[in-house]
């Protein structure tokens, strides 16, 4: 198998597709690409058949296979592979499994789950290696994107003096929607995260597509960051450990379907406008 424009990162270890042997190469990348599904079905008592029931993505394996080369750093190989290859404490977070194949580069959360070095053609020069990652989520995401937008503002009007020194009349700046568009350009629905950053007074954001909303009945003070996730459902001040979705006094959750887009409008609640902003941040997804 050639994989010669494939690139793993993990941990600050770059691992290279390959035919043959090399420094730090891989030779096959199983699991990466496509996706394994579970369903739960319940049989239709007397009868033929199961009830229906959702097909639900399981966790994503990634196992990759390599062979090591080098007669004179054959050593140093493995010892640089186990420094970023190694067994995570229950402490250790979740890492981004990187991956650059069939054109794309996306990225998973995941563990490693095995390394396994193999010593059988050591005294040649070289050994193979086995790797095992799980991502919990089995979901890969593409780079994020960010957009920034205040509440509407009306400008404009014709102003003086009316012309402009080319003999244009001048009509002032231009009003702006207080919408951001975001689109996904991957094959899975996804979805976003809005931050607002104060001072604003209690606000809504309405996905104009359907008219969902989220509306966040308190202020934002100036300076303070407020993050909602619509992945998780969960709201934070400032970074901090307190949930604030109880101030969600209407939670319509939005997700961005494969290959679709949508265009969040960031509205004040009353007639108080602020000064602050929203920012739409998003990854497209893949299975």
């Amino acid at each position: 198998m050639a994989l010669p424009e494939s690139v793993i990162e993990w941990e600050g270890l770059t691992l290279y597709g390959t035919r043959g042997l090399g420094r730090l190469t891989f030779r096959t990348l199983e699991g990466w690409e496509g996706f394994d599904g579970r369903v739960s079905l319940s049989e239709r008592p007397l009868a033929h058949g199961s009830f229906d029931a959702p097909v639900l993505g399981s966790a994503r394996r990634v196992i990759v296979t390599g062979r090591a080369g080098d007669a004179l750093e054959r050593d140093a190989i493995l010892t640089r592979m186990q420094a970023s290859l190694r067994l995570p404490s229950p402490e250790t977070p979740m890492r981004d499994l990187r991956v650059t194949h069939a054109g794309r580069t996306l990225t998973a959360g995941a563990r490693l789950l095995r390394f396994a070095p193999t010593v059988s053609a050591w005294g040649a020069g070289w050994f193979g290696w086995a790797a095992e990652w799980v991502c919990p989520d089995p979901l890969r995401y593409g780079t994020a994107s960010t957009l920034e937008t205040t509440f509407p503002q009306r400008n404009g009007g014709l102003r003086f003096p009316l012309f402009t020194p080319a003999g244009h009349l001048y009509f002032g700046e231009r009003s702006t929607t207080g919408q951001v568009t975001v689109a996904n350009e991957g094959t899975a629905d996804m979805s976003q995260q809005f931050t607002v950053t104060g001072p604003v007074p209690p606000f809504q954001i309405v996905a104009v597509g359907s008219g969902r909303r989220l509306v966040f009945s308190r202020a934002v003070n100036d300076g303070d960051v407020l993050v909602i996730d619509s992945a998780t459902g969960v709201v934070v001040l400032n970074g901090g450990d307190v949930d604030y979705s109880g101030y969600l006094t209407t939670a319509e959750w939005v997700t961005v379907p494969a290959g679709g887009s949508e265009t969040f409008a960031f509205l004040p609640l009353g007639d108080d406008a602020g000064t602050g902003s929203l920012a739409v941040t998003w990854r497209s997804a893949w299975w």
